[in-house]
């Protein structure tokens, strides 16, 4: 039934009332307040023409919904009957998942977040995964066999006292040579990673000599300051906005009695949130992965660069798929520019950005 419209004419005071115009009355109820009652009907609105405003005041800390079965009416739902309705269980009621939440057995390796990374070159190298690295394997770039790699997971002592760092010393047959190359898996925890200019999808540094030729490298999603250091990055827990959160004591070390106080089980714990500051804290220690050079670049033929992050999310992929940027590097099919880019932001001023090329 349409609405119908009753004309200025068939209400004139002058003008008798109609049949007509009664029905019009009283079919017309049904769009509009009902005149018995004095109610409004639901035909009477039309679609999406009530606002939040319009609707009756509801307690704090409620939803709207039906937490029984069937139709009817919608009531005010707690916080609690709201969690209870979504059938989420204990884990409604904790800030993030710990070992309670975790059935034995529940974390297989598609659950652990891991990355990669490769090293090749005679010498000392920082591993990516520093203490959250898995043992490395090694190969090497010869055609000859058998060869011979010799791997030490060992190296320099780190120029900074106390500070520890995961290094591998790679050599290769002297008779038939070859580049040796490291590859390692660690528990990646602490991604994006910027150091400025955006993040950065791959790391890849590369040792070059003075005639342009390609001695060392390092590939690999984490910078090698992240996971070795001082600083702890990796979070304790994420928390329900995303964000990486840790515990700590606070430690008041002002005294000779720091320690007493710090092994008082009062003392206060707080949580905070690894910031990106706080997982490039480590980056003036470790600016680089060839702890052979660092500190002495100027004494040394050699120059470390860091391919233009705009270059590698192409070579991400690839790295993803298991293929060695390392050997396309020492291959010379990727070939890296002799022109420094320097509007790019970089660890290090001994680290200069570089563009690369196929071939």
């Amino acid at each position: 039934m349409a609405y119908s419209f009753i004309t200025n004419g068939e209400i004139d005071p002058d003008s008798p009332l109609t049949t007509g115009l009664f029905f019009k009355i009283r079919d017309n109820t049904d769009f509009g307040r009902n005149l018995t009652t004095g109610q409004f009907v639901a035909a009477g609105y039309e679609n999406d023409s009530i606002s939040d405003a319009k609707l009756f005041d509801v307690p704090g800390l409620t939803f709207k919904g039906k937490n029984t079965g069937g139709t009817g009416n919608p009531v005010n739902m707690s916080v609690a009957q709201a969690q209870a309705l979504l059938g989420l269980g204990a884990l409604a009621f904790v800030d993030f998942v710990d070992q309670a939440e975790l059935a034995s057995g529940a974390v297989h390796q598609a659950e652990l977040n891991t990355g990669t990374g490769f090293v090749s070159g005679i010498g000392n190298h920082t591993l990516p995964g520093g203490e959250y690295g898995f043992y490395p394997q090694v190969t090497e770039s010869s055609i000859f066999s058998p060869k011979s790699v010799v791997a030490h997971i060992a190296g320099l002592i780190p120029a900074v006292q106390g500070v520890y760092e995961t290094t591998i010393n790679l050599s290769s047959d002297i008779i038939l040579p070859g580049t040796p190359m490291a590859r390692q898996r660690f528990i990646n925890s602490s991604p994006p990673y910027d150091i400025g200019d955006g993040e950065i999808p791959l790391f890849v540094f590369v040792e070059v000599d003075k005639e342009g030729a390609v001695v060392g490298t390092y590939v690999s999603e984490a910078p090698p300051w992240v996971y070795n250091g001082p600083t702890q990055t990796s979070p304790h827990f994420i928390g329900l906005d995303g964000s990486k959160q840790r515990f700590r004591k606070v430690i008041d070390r002002k005294g000779e009695d720091w320690f007493e106080r710090y092994m008082d089980e009062d003392q206060e714990v707080e949580i905070y949130e690894i910031t990106n500051d706080i997982v490039n804290a480590d980056m003036d220690l470790i600016y680089h992965p060839f702890p052979d050079v660092r500190g002495k670049e100027d004494e040394s033929d050699n120059t470390i660069v860091l391919i233009d992050p705009a270059d590698t999310l192409k070579l991400l992929d690839l790295h993803n798929e298991g293929e060695s940027i390392s050997s396309l590097l020492h291959a010379k099919n990727l070939k890296i520019s002799n022109s420094f880019i320097t509007n790019r932001a970089t660890p290090n001023v001994n680290v200069k950005i570089v563009p690369v090329k196929w071939r």
